[in-house]
């Protein structure tokens, strides 16, 4: 905390003297921070301090009761990095997924939610599933799970035309491309759209 706030002399002093405006700025920190001194269920989340320029990941603890400990971590560069990730694949024509091994898209570009109807932000979180027509939804996540035990890069240029479903219910002809892509958090899948 002395590291973020740029000053030596935190220790003993409640985080409001130290940083004067970060009630005003930040209420909902302190909205957890109560919730865990009653609770004593410890709660983790990110916010963007512009005050100071920095992204802070923040876990908020509760050892005695009605106090509360919070741990600060400077992810700000973590979150350059994603918003640069993010610019390169809204700058790419075709629209791009990626897609975790149950089928939750947890990345897409602007040209994805174009293509679907919804904000690039609304198909996170949301099954891969529902972005097919309703008589292949079923049959569509068997197509996935057999994919997902040999994944291998299956190309735009397969001459398959799919069908996809738009967030209002309706169908367009696309072009999809598989690429397997093994993170950290396990085995993705790169869906590429093409009208």
């Amino acid at each position: 905390f002395e590291q973020l706030t740029e000053r030596g002399d935190v220790v003993g002093k409640r985080m409001t003297q130290v940083w004067p405006d970060l009630r005003s700025e930040h209420p909902m920190l302190f909205e957890i921070a109560h919730r865990v001194a009653r609770t004593h269920r410890a709660e983790r989340f990110q916010t963007e301090f512009r005050s100071i320029g920095r992204w802070l990941d923040i876990s908020v603890y509760s050892l005695l009761l009605d106090t509360f400990i919070a741990t600060f971590q400077d992810i700000t560069p973590l979150k350059r990095d994603a918003l640069r990730l993010q610019q390169v694949l809204d700058s790419v024509p075709d629209g791009v997924l990626l897609v975790n091994a149950v089928g939750q898209i947890v990345m897409a570009n602007l040209r994805a939610g174009d293509l679907f109807g919804y904000s690039a932000a609304e198909l996170v979180g949301l099954s891969v599933d529902q972005l097919v027509p309703d008589e292949v939804y079923a049959v569509h996540a068997q197509h996935r799970l057999r994919y997902l035990a040999h994944p291998t890069f299956r190309s735009v240029d397969s001459g398959l035309l799919l069908l996809g479903r738009q967030k209002n219910g309706h169908e367009f002809p696309c072009q999809i491309s598989l690429s397997p892509l093994d993170m950290e958090e396990g085995l993705m899948v790169t869906v590429t759209i093409r009208e």
